[in-house]
């Protein structure tokens, strides 16, 4: 049996079951338990071996197995549970899975239930085939990552073999192998309390804070020839009394995020903002700090596994060529990638990320489950190809 043949048996109804079934049920951050039991039992179900790994209370990673007979490589295929809450303005119910043509709308079907349902569909035709024959297959879903990315530090403290990953982030027409990083700064200004008839005998610590967010915005930092330039993103400020009195402000927070490229660490971050806050003259007393979450920049090699392989499994199952691209934004690829996991993110994509009516191709739902097939099975063989 060729790869493509194991892909081919991958059933276009369980991909649309899984996909339903997921949307059905609500997975914001925070409250992944009922969404981590249904795949950890769809998983049993394909004859994996599974773990329910807590987080934190309440949440769990599920991280599922199968070992080959022979020595091989190591596969890792990895996406989230959590979603986030649902934007206002959806014409649809958002846990009613509605579809129209080749569209599935539901809250996370693109970001990320359809990779989710693609991937446990995958585990379903390989396990009809008899598993692996060689290597090592680990399925790793885990919570948290529309916020921190607890739950993918947490699996790379328990993972502690060499591997490759995709993950079923909706990438689809071009799979991702580079993405900046990101870090988030907390600021504050102090400044000094004056009555505010005569703010002249004050340091007013928002107008000196806003003052310093004004020169932020026109920050580039540093441009690399993939990634691009990043600018700042000022997401919150906080200053002055919570209740109404006439005092000059001697207290501002701000806080701001910015993505990253190669070389743009914490301390060039902060180094920066630091003598920026000195050309400006701010007045009153500057302090800033690195908060969580902090991701990393990388850049892939599209020659090397495993973009390479996820190609040659693209193309026997689409026979098309599948390009690459660097991703605008981070995710759980940028840790895996960090801790010396070459990873691809491709999966199936569709419309609406993190806004109303989210929308995720069903074709290419089905397409991705087939891709995933095929590369394992092309990786790792499986039982009954005479390997």
């Amino acid at each position: 049996m060729e790869p493509s043949n194991v892909a081919m048996n991958v059933s276009a109804e369980s991909c649309l079951y899984f996909l339903e079934e997921l949307i059905r049920i609500p997975s914001v951050t925070g409250e992944e338990g009922r969404i981590g039991q249904f795949v950890a039992d769809a998983l049993v179900a394909t004859g994996l071996q599974v773990r329910t790994l807590e987080v934190a209370p309440g949440r769990f990673n599920v991280v599922a197995s199968w070992e080959g007979d022979r020595e091989g490589p190591h596969v890792i295929l990895a996406g989230h549970l959590d979603t986030v809450p649902p934007a206002r303005g959806w014409s649809l119910p958002p846990l009613v899975p509605t579809k129209e043509g080749d569209r599935v709308f539901g809250l996370g079907a693109c970001d990320m239930k359809g990779g989710l349902a693609a991937v446990i569909a995958a585990c379903e035709a390989i396990g009809r085939c008899g598993g692996l024959a060689r290597g090592r297959l680990t399925v790793a879903m885990v919570v948290d990552e529309e916020a921190y990315s607890l739950g993918m530090k947490h699996f790379l403290t328990v993972n502690c073999w060499p591997a490759v990953a995709i993950m079923a982030e909706p990438h689809f027409s071009q799979a991702v192998i580079a993405a900046p990083g990101k870090v988030l700064v907390v600021g504050e200004v102090t400044g000094k309390a004056a009555h505010g008839a005569v703010p002249g005998e004050g340091v007013n610590a928002v107008f000196e804070a806003c003052r310093f967010l004004s020169g932020v915005e026109k920050l580039t930092g540093k441009g690399h020839p993939v990634l691009g330039t990043h600018r700042y993103c000022a997401l919150r400020i906080d200053g002055g009394s919570g209740s109404y009195c006439i005092v000059v402000p001697d207290f501002c927070r701000f806080t701001l995020n910015k993505h990253t490229v190669p070389g743009e660490d914490e301390e060039f971050v902060l180094n920066g903002l630091y003598a920026l806050g000195a050309q400006l003259g701010i007045r009153g007393e500057l302090s800033l700090h690195i908060e969580p979450p902090f991701y990393p920049a990388y850049v892939g090699d599209a020659d090397e596994a495993p973009a390479r392989e996820l190609a040659e499994a693209f193309e026997y199952v689409t026979g098309q060529r599948l390009d690459f691209c660097a991703a605008w934004g981070v995710s759980d690829a940028n840790l895996l990638v960090d801790k010396g996991i070459p990873t691809v993110s491709f999966g199936p994509s569709g419309g609406n990320l993190h806004a109303a009516d989210e929308w995720v191709s069903v074709s290419e739902l089905v397409i991705a489950a087939r891709v995933y097939a095929c590369y394992v099975a092309a990786v790792c063989g499986v039982r009954n190809v005479g390997q």
